[in-house]
């Protein structure tokens, strides 16, 4: 793979003579506070008083594509991002390294129905119940006869440079497998089907042979418009075996429901819905879906019962995150939203979710008795979307979650509170 990628590099530089050039930039900053955990990350609610954690980030993207004809172009996206003031990078009178090369690709179409794209590019599934980031690979999509789209691509997400080990076994590490296909039945309805198959060739005790496993996703999915009522659902499934010795087998089922409903020309209300199967034994496996490297993409909407619903967008900080963080027992979020456009610049919105386990877990509370919880919060939301100018916006927000027994064992906590805003730019 890194050949692949550095044979992209070298494309890349040698189809700019003669090229069309292209280029843009993105620009996205947030700053936020919220009371739901410590400085080390812990929950805060077991404190009398809670401490307000304060993050402001920037994230900017410059992006440039030269175009050689209509068959030929490459594309090289850079991040200059993750930068947390405070934190690293961003502290008092320091620098960080933070530039990040996000894609650069060749794209390379024979005729308008089949496009490659070589190197380092994004990938998403529909509801990103499966994976949704930057992959380095191959790509192929085509369109027939206008309704079918298919898409396969090959990708390694791990290049661990594997070598031979014996005169008859060699190893590719990892290597996931897409195939991804659509029909759009009528200009309203489409449907599809969403699969990654993950091969794992991975070193044992016994250094002259590999384990090889092979981890299966699929999700297949329903859109469709129905005069003002617009919905979309997809049902997952996954059989991931385990990569290590003692490792448990997961088997599971995920739900994802999500609609939208013109109520008027100033007002809409959209239902979503994720049900994601539990269980609290591992004898066996886990009958529980879990994501691509039990990583959640997730977006439920709601500001807290969502991924990255502390510590802006990083997934390790999955205590408040209960998408991830309770993937043994699954979860259950209905959530309601209620957008009303105020004037042609500002909607208004609000939202109201509430998340349980389908599988109650054993609590231990104040009193030392253990009980089983299944409760996990409910969310209230206050948000706006405000057109300052031209491809310029801010979106601040506040959100408010009772903590249910899950956190409030003790019977103290307190209510979580998060307020923030982001300025998003596009050019």
């Amino acid at each position: 793979m890194k050949k692949l990628i550095a044979f992209a590099l070298v494309a890349l530089f040698v189809i700019i003579a003669n090229a069309q050039l292209e280029n843009g930039m993105s620009l996205r900053t947030r700053s936020e506070m919220y009371n739901m955990t410590d400085s080390d990350g812990n929950p805060s609610i077991y404190y009398d008083s809670q401490p307000w954690q304060r993050l402001t980030d920037i994230r900017f993207k410059p992006w440039i594509s030269y175009r050689k004809n209509k068959h030929l172009s490459a594309t090289a996206v850079f991040e200059i991002g993750d930068i947390q003031f405070g934190v690293d990078g961003g502290a008092l009178e320091t620098d960080g390294i933070n530039i990040e090369t996000k894609n650069i690709y060749l794209d390379i179409s024979p005729d308008k129905n089949n496009n490659i794209i070589l190197g380092l590019q994004p990938y998403r599934d529909f509801h990103k119940v499966i994976l949704d980031t930057d992959l380095a690979g191959i790509s192929w999509s085509n369109v027939f006869q206008t309704k079918y789209k298919s898409k396969l691509a090959w990708f390694v997400p791990v290049d661990d440079d594997e070598g031979i080990l014996d005169g008859t076994t060699y190893s590719f590490g990892k290597s996931l497998l897409i195939a991804d296909f659509d029909y759009t039945i009528d200009k309203n309805i489409n449907v599809g089907f969403n699969s990654l198959s993950e091969v794992v060739r991975e070193e044992i005790d016994n250094a002259s042979i590999h384990e090889t496993s092979i981890n299966l996703w699929f999700a297949p999915y329903f859109s469709g418009t129905f005069n003002n009522f617009h919905l979309e659902a997809v049902i997952a499934g996954n059989n991931k075996r385990p990569d290590e010795k003692f490792g448990a087998e997961t088997l599971g089922l995920l739900f994802s429901l999500k609609t939208n409903y013109k109520i008027d020309k100033k007002t809409t209300a959209r239902f979503n819905f994720l049900f994601r199967d539990g269980d609290n034994s591992a004898e066996g496996g886990y009958d529980t879906y879990k994501s691509y490297q039990d990583m959640s993409y997730y977006q439920t909407g709601l500001e807290i019962l969502t991924e990255g619903g502390c510590g802006m967008d990083r997934t390790d900080y999955n205590v408040f995150s209960p998408i991830s963080s309770f993937h043994e027992v699954g979860i259950i979020l209905p959530s309601i939203f209620f957008d009303y456009k105020l004037n042609k610049d500002v909607i208004l919105t609000f939202g109201a979710g509430h998340a349980t386990t389908p599988v109650e877990y054993l609590q231990v509370h104040w009193d030392g008795i253990t009980r089983p919880e299944s409760w996990i919060g409910t969310e209230v939301d206050f948000k706006a979307n405000i057109n300052l100018y031209e491809k310029v916006s801010l979106l601040p927000y506040l959100a408010v979650m009772l903590p249910g027994e899950w956190y409030d064992f003790t019977g103290k906590a307190d209510l979580f509170l998060k307020v923030g805003m982001t300025l998003k730019t596009k050019l």
